[in-house]
């Protein structure tokens, strides 16, 4: 089977899941052949017998009903999508979320295995000075709210003036395709806020050149999305990805780099916005956490996990997350961090402790940020 995946404009979101959702057929290992045209900005795949595409929308409805079993929450859809959207794609009304939404999109495709995939490869943006306009495939049905957040997010400016009508259309096979992006992409619900992770295309194709076991890169992003905790501050958070992913990093060292796409989406009076989308390369932070991991797993653990849970939230763990940050980028000086560490004391549960405990961990910390 053969697949031209045409990708959606820089600057949309959908695009984000498009990749994600190439990162997916990488599970496929050896039965996969992937390869990109920058020219037409387009992904040709090739499926070796057995496999086929329907085989990553079974792997996205598996990795996303893990998700869900993870406790990885999603919010109700908004009245429109359930009206216009679920009714017409799924043929049914009630008040599902958006992850209970793809999940039933895959489980159609993957049972009726009838999707027009020669639409994957038809992408059209107009501009005019009353409208902007994305089409993905035909213009079957309108796009649900998380996947047009540009309509309400001035800073992309996709439709300046803001009075100008915004719509994105898209076909069922797109549903499906961005469907299986959002199940990898997908990172949790937390303080009213959609995170998604997903690939920067230099990765994508820098993966697919390199002679690397590239299906490291699906797993790698559903160990990262799996940690439900909230982004902010963005240096803890960035940090204990890092920490978390440390066993992956031989691959990423052959790589050179791992730059990964952040997106968060507010949802506020049923209206869906983009709050912030940030591209990093996490390779420095995942060399440094690879060898520290060991002495320090328990203390930074600790530390991160904390700082990124409102409950628990520690203006002392938040500056000791911000100087170990940038002690590893040289910016801080080795015992500025350390001492920090070993000094500074929190109360957790009524009971006081240092953040930084074990000595062998002080000690590793302060030749690491030599």
């Amino acid at each position: 089977m053969f697949v031209k995946l045409k990708l959606p404009p820089e600057g949309y979101f959908v695009r984000e899941l498009a990749l994600s959702f190439v990162a997916l057929t990488m599970q496929l290992k050896d039965q996969v052949n992937i390869e990109y045209d920058p020219v037409e900005d387009a992904f040709e795949i090739r499926f070796k017998k057995p496999r086929t595409i329907y085989d990553v929308f079974n792997i996205a409805k598996e990795v996303l009903e893990s998700k869900v079993a993870f406790k990885l929450r999603s919010p109700i859809m908004n009245v429109n999508d359930i009206n216009y959207v679920l009714s017409k794609i799924v043929g049914v009304k009630s008040r599902l979320t958006y992850n209970d939404l793809m999940i039933k999109i895959l489980e159609k495709a993957i049972t009726q295995k009838n999707l027009n995939l020669g639409e994957l490869g038809i992408v059209s943006e107009t501009r005019s000075p009353k409208l902007v306009s994305l089409t993905l495939g035909s213009r079957d049905v309108t796009a649900i709210q998380p996947f047009k957040i540009e309509s309400y997010e001035k800073a992309l400016a996709l439709n300046k003036p803001y009075s100008l009508k915004y719509e994105m259309r898209l076909s069922e096979a797109w549903y499906t395709l961005l469907a299986s992006g959002y199940a990898l992409a997908y990172s949790g619900f937390t303080e009213g806020e959609m995170v998604f992770i997903s690939p920067s295309l230099t990765t994508l194709t820098k993966v697919l050149e390199l002679n690397v076991p590239y299906d490291f890169l699906p797993s790698l992003i559903v160990a990262a999305t799996k940690l439900n905790v909230v982004p902010e501050p963005k240096t803890a958070y960035l940090l204990y990805l890092a920490l978390s992913l440390s066993e992956s990093y031989k691959y990423v060292e052959a790589l050179g780099f791992l730059n990964m796409v952040f997106t968060r989406i507010a949802l506020a009076q049923n209206v869906y916005t983009l709050y912030e989308r940030t591209e990093a390369n996490l390779e420095p932070l995942m060399s440094f956490m690879s060898r520290v991991s060991n002495e320090c797993l328990r203390d930074l653990s600790f530390a991160l996990r904390r700082t990124l849970n409102p409950r628990t939230y520690s203006s002392k763990l938040a500056t000791f997350a911000s100087l170990l940050y940038e002690g590893i980028f040289k910016s801080k000086p080795p015992h500025e961090v350390v001492y920090y560490g070993v000094r500074e004391e929190v109360k957790i549960n009524k009971e006081t402790r240092r953040i930084i405990t074990s000595s062998k961990c002080a000690k590793k910390l302060w030749d690491e940020l030599q």
